[in-house]
C-alpha cells in the first residue's frame, strides 16, 4: 500500500486562534485526567474517554467532527505520564 501526500503552497494554515483554542482544550483534558487519576488510581483511559463522550464530564471546546475521540492519543500519553510519576 502506498500513500501519496501532496502539499500545495496555497493550502490554508491554522490560525493562531485555533491553535490557542486547541491548547486550552488540551489543558482542560490534562486537568481532568489528573483529577480522575488522583480520585481513582486504577481508572483507565477508556473509562475517561467514555465519561467525556457520553456527557458525564462537560469539557468545552472539543474539536468538531471527532470530539473527545480525536484526543484519545493525547489522553493515553498523559495517562501514561501520570502512572509513571
Amino acid at each position: 500500500m502506498s500513500i501519496v501526500i501532496v502539499a500545495l503552497p496555497g493550502a490554508p494554515e491554522l490560525s493562531e486562534e485555533v491553535k490557542k483554542a486547541d491548547a486550552e482544550c488540551d489543558q482542560r483534558i490534562i486537568e481532568h485526567v489528573k483529577k480522575e487519576f488522583a480520585e481513582q488510581p486504577d481508572v483507565d483511559t477508556a473509562a475517561i474517554v467514555h465519561a467525556i463522550a457520553v456527557g458525564d464530564v462537560d469539557l468545552q471546546g472539543l474539536p468538531p467532527g471527532g470530539g473527545i475521540h480525536t484526543k484519545y492519543v493525547n489522553i493515553y500519553v498523559w495517562f501514561g505520564i501520570q502512572k509513571c510519576t
